[in-house]
C-alpha cells in the first residue's frame, strides 16, 4: 500500500495497513493537515466492507476520524467534518453531538452556511438544533432562521419537538454522555428498590380489556426497542381504586409467575432498611411486585436514560437528539395522544398519574424497569416494561 497527501489508502488494505494509515493521518492532522484526515475518512467509507479483511476496522476507524474532526478546535475541522458527513451520509447525529460538546454555538454558525458547507447535511443541522436545545444553549441566529424557513427542517422528525426544554426535562447533563464512556443505564436496575407490595384477598378489581394497537406499541416502546420489552394498554370496566391490585390483575407476560400470596411486607421492607444501613444481608423474595407513584420528571428521566444509553435502545449514532424524540414518542403512546402536537402530549402527561414498577419474575433478566400511567378517568392504563442482560 502507498500513501499520498489525499486519501492515504489504495487497493484492499489489510487491518495492519489500515491502522498504519490511521496513525499517519492522525499525526498529519495534528500538524495541520485537516483535509487529509477528512479524505482518509471518505476513503474508509468507500472501502467494500464485505470483502475487507476485517469488516469492523474501517467502520471503527471512520468513527475515530469523525470524532477527531468533530472534537478538534477550529473552523477547518468543522468544515471538513461537514464535508465528510455530506459525502458519506454517515454519522450526522454523532457529529452533531460532538460539535455541540466541543464547540460554542457561535463556532457552529458555519454549519448553517450553504456556501461553507454544501451538500445534504439536513440530519446534521436538525440534530445540532436539538443538541443545543438539550443543553439549554441559545441557538445561533442562522440556526433559528433555518428552523423558520427551511422545508427540510419542517419535514424532519426532530422538528416536532419543542425548541426549548420543558419543565419535566431535568438533569439531562447528568444523564447524557457518550456511548464510548460505557457504564450502566440508571434505568436498568436489579431487584426491588422500592417497598414491596402485598396482596390482600377480597380487594375489588374491575375487569380490563386490552386496547393495545401496533401504533401504540411502537410509540410507547420507542426508548426500549433494542431490548426485551412489553408495551401494552388496557381499559378497565370502571374507575380503578386500588392501583397495585389493578396492575397485578393485567395479563402481562412480565407478571407471569407473580406470587400473589400474602407476604409479610413489613418485615421485608424493614430488612431493606437494615441492609442499606449496613446491618445485615438482603434476602429478596422471588416473584414479587412493587408499584409506587412517581413524578412525571422522574419517569421522563428514566425513559431518557434508557434511550440515551446503548445498553437500552440507541442504535449507534443516534445520541441525544433522537433519544429525546424517543422519550416524547413514548409519552404520546402512554397518554393516548399519538398524532397530537408536542404541547398536547405534554399537557396530557401532566394530567396522568405515573407509577414506578419493579418486578422480580423470571421474565426479567439481570436488570430492568417498568412504568405505568393511569388516565385521569382512572380507567385507562398504559404499561412499559423493559429488561436487559448485563
Amino acid at each position: 500500500m502507498t500513501h499520498d497527501d489525499s486519501a492515504g489508502l489504495f487497493g484492499r488494505p489489510n487491518e495492519d495497513e489500515l491502522r498504519e494509515a490511521w496513525r499517519t493521518a492522525r499525526a498529519r492532522h495534528s500538524a495541520g493537515a485537516v483535509k487529509q484526515l477528512a479524505d482518509f475518512a471518505i476513503r474508509l467509507h468507500e472501502l467494500d466492507l464485505s470483502t475487507a479483511p476485517n469488516a469492523a476496522t474501517p467502520s471503527h476507524l471512520f468513527t475515530d476520524a469523525m470524532e477527531t474532526l468533530g472534537s478538534s478546535p477550529g473552523r477547518e475541522n468543522i468544515e471538513q467534518a461537514c464535508r465528510v458527513a455530506s459525502l458519506t451520509g454517515r454519522a450526522q447525529p454523532h457529529l452533531a453531538h460532538l460539535l455541540v460538546k466541543h464547540h460554542t454555538p457561535d463556532d457552529l454558525v458555519i454549519v448553517f452556511d450553504d456556501r461553507a458547507t454544501p451538500g445534504d447535511i439536513t440530519d446534521l443541522r436538525a440534530c445540532l438544533v436539538q443538541e443545543l436545545v438539550i443543553r439549554a444553549k441559545q441557538l445561533p441566529k442562522p440556526a433559528t432562521a433555518w428552523t423558520r424557513s427551511s422545508p427540510q427542517w419542517h419535514r424532519h422528525p426532530l422538528s416536532w419537538l419543542p425548541l426549548s426544554l420543558r419543565p419535566m426535562e431535568t438533569n439531562i447533563e447528568e444523564l447524557d454522555f457518550d456511548v464510548d464512556t460505557g457504564g450502566d443505564a440508571p434505568c436498568m436496575r436489579g431487584g426491588l428498590v422500592n417497598p414491596m407490595f402485598a396482596f390482600h384477598p377480597g380487594v375489588h378489581v374491575p375487569s380490563a380489556k386490552e386496547t393495545t394497537s401496533p401504533q401504540t406499541t411502537r410509540a410507547t416502546a420507542s426508548p426500549t426497542v433494542l431490548v426485551k420489552h412489553e408495551a401494552r394498554t388496557f381499559e378497565f370496566a370502571e374507575p380503578v381504586g386500588d392501583i397495585p391490585h389493578a396492575f397485578a390483575s393485567l395479563p402481562l407476560e412480565s407478571l407471569r409467575g407473580l406470587d400473589r400470596t400474602t407476604i409479610d411486607t413489613q418485615e421485608f421492607n424493614a430488612s431493606v432498611m437494615r441492609f442499606f444501613a449496613g446491618q445485615g444481608q438482603l434476602r429478596e423474595p422471588e416473584n414479587c411486585l412493587s408499584v409506587v407513584p412517581t413524578h412525571l420528571r422522574d419517569a421522563w428521566q428514566l425513559l431518557y436514560s434508557a434511550s440515551i444509553q446503548g445498553t437500552a435502545t440507541r442504535r449507534p449514532g443516534e445520541y441525544s437528539a433522537f433519544a429525546r424524540l424517543a422519550v416524547w414518542r413514548s409519552l404520546a403512546g402512554m397518554t393516548d395522544t399519538i398524532g397530537g402536537t408536542a404541547f398536547e402530549v405534554e399537557a396530557a402527561a401532566w394530567q396522568h398519574q405515573w407509577f414506578d414498577i419493579e418486578i422480580t419474575t423470571d421474565w426479567f433478566e439481570e436488570r430492568g424497569f417498568g412504568i405505568a400511567t393511569l388516565h385521569p378517568d382512572r380507567r385507562r392504563m398504559a404499561v412499559l416494561m423493559a429488561t436487559s442482560s448485563l
